[in-house]
């Protein structure tokens, strides 16, 4: 009688997350925040966590993957890295996509912000002359409106009259991208139905119906997240230090594996829109 196969440790692990992934996301994060005390809000982290473990069960699902397909160290030090940052799947700070490593055959999750976790990256750690920023917001402007602004020598927008006409349904000319600060400034971006369009062409995926459905809702976290990546953030030293860490097991990972080529299965502009039509549809009227 042929002798059966001793697991290995990663067959050991993925039997482990299979068990209970919630747990195992929330027992990595609080490991973590006792080898490098004070970088998290220990609550926030957990919640994190816990929102992470159930939002890739559900990318799963969707794919079809089950947990011996993933690389679930790589999975780990990802979940660590939302906590730390305090990205929040449940507040839809973030959308996931996977990609195949050629070399041990298994899926490696990927994960990238959405437009409401780049603004909420900027509000929590924004740097600049003109200090922190309180809200970044997005405004639709049609035919009817008065929208006056003042410029400065290199273009840029300082100023602002903006008197929309209620339940204006005229057609859209533009949006704007307004970034407040807690000092009481302002600095507006303007953006073209024609720039809008760009993006959307950029990374739609042909299965997202959000654009035809609340296509207003959509250029708004087109403009948000476009406005906020044109801000500086900058985390505390020991997050940056913990965040280090987690890159060098990631090459130290990557190197054992003799830098092996990955293909894409799932792409972050395949999944963008998707991700992005949770946030923004509207709730259902009483």
């Amino acid at each position: 009688m042929a002798q059966q196969r001793e697991p290995n440790k990663r067959e050991i692990a993925s039997m482990q997350v299979a068990k209970s992934p919630v747990n195992w996301a929330m027992g990595l994060v609080s490991s973590f925040d006792k080898t490098y005390k004070g970088i998290m809000n220990t609550e926030q982290a957990q919640r994190c966590a816990m929102s992470a473990a159930t939002k890739v069960m559900s990318f799963m699902n969707e794919q079809g993957y089950k947990w011996s397909d993933v690389d679930i160290p790589h999975l780990g030090r990802i979940v660590v890295r939302l906590a730390i940052l305090g990205l929040d799947a449940e507040s839809g700070d973030w959308y996931a996509y996977s990609r195949r490593n050629m070399k041990t055959g298994l899926q490696q999750f990927e994960t990238a912000p959405s437009y409401q976790g780049e603004r909420k990256l900027r509000i929590k750690y924004s740097i600049g002359a003109l200090g922190k920023i309180q809200d970044i917001q997005a405004v639709t402007i049609r035919e009817g409106d008065k929208y006056e602004a003042k410029k400065d020598l290199f273009g840029k927008v300082k100023e602002i009259n903006f008197e929309p006409v209620p339940f204006n349904k005229g057609a859209i000319i533009g949006y704007l991208g307004i970034v407040l600060f807690e000092n009481g400034d302002i600095i507006v971006k303007e953006y073209t139905p024609e720039k809008i369009e760009e993006y959307k062409k950029a990374n739609t995926s042909s299965k997202t119906p959000a654009w035809d459905k609340w296509p207003e809702e959509m250029a708004h976290a087109k403009v948000i997240k476009h406005t906020a990546k044109d801000f500086q953030f900058e985390i505390p030293t020991t997050m940056r230090t913990a965040l280090a860490k987690l890159d060098e097991e990631d090459a130290d990972e990557e190197a054992d594996q003799l830098q092996a080529t990955e293909s894409i299965d799932i792409t972050a502009e395949e999944v963008e829109d998707q991700e992005e039509e949770k946030i923004v549809e509207p709730e259902p009227e009483p």
